[in-house]
């Protein structure tokens, strides 16, 4: 009979991992570490992962998936297209700002060699909303007639430098200070 498997023993492992992968990298990660920092027995953490191509590829899932559901929080298709780009873009900017242990190991792994196809095509995948909110804009008028990864890296570039410069310490940002970070963002994509 299969083992059942603990979804709170799959969270500390994924926390336990992505703790020493950001501390060692890759090649020094240990997946015994991984497994006694979780509290589990080294033999139970094959139960959940068949190595640690394995852990990677789904730890990096998992955090994605968490990233892409941060980001599309409250996010309405009705809404006019300007609204939905501040809105996407605000949920980025906070979640990137609140997360940053999830969003450096995303950073550092989501074109790496060492995701298998499943995580590639997740990656790929992920930000077709958005893309798809900008084509909507470019054919109305409202942004600039550049490709939508171009505008994508516009929106985002700086909003992923600021969360960099935080990582490992507080940014205390007030409500005008993101503010001023989107018109900045917004300036560079809309439509003059």
């Amino acid at each position: 009979m299969a083992r059942v498997k603990d979804p709170a023993k799959i969270d500390r492992l994924f926390e336990a991992a992505l703790r020493h992968v950001l501390e060692t990298g890759y090649a020094e990660l240990k997946m015994a570490e991984v497994a006694r920092e979780a509290g589990v027995a080294t033999g139970t953490i094959y139960t959940y992962f068949d190595g640690k191509a394995d852990l990677i590829n789904q730890l990096y899932r998992y955090l994605k998936q968490q990233k892409m559901a941060a980001i599309m929080k409250g996010h309405d298709t009705d809404a006019p297209l300007a609204d939905q780009i501040k809105l996407l873009w605000t949920n980025y900017f906070r979640d990137a700002l609140g997360a940053p242990v999830r969003n450096h190991f995303i950073k550092q792994y989501e074109f790496s060699d060492l995701l298998d196809e499943e995580s590639k095509a997740m990656h790929r995948n992920a930000y077709v909303p958005v893309y798809t909110l900008l084509e909507k804009a470019k054919k109305v008028g409202l942004i600039r007639q550049l490709p939508v990864n171009t505008m994508t890296a516009f929106l985002i570039g700086g909003a992923n430098e600021i969360a960099h410069e935080g990582f490992g310490k507080q940014l205390d940002l007030e409500e005008q200070d993101i503010e001023q970070c989107y018109q900045l963002a917004w300036g560079a994509i809309k439509e003059v």
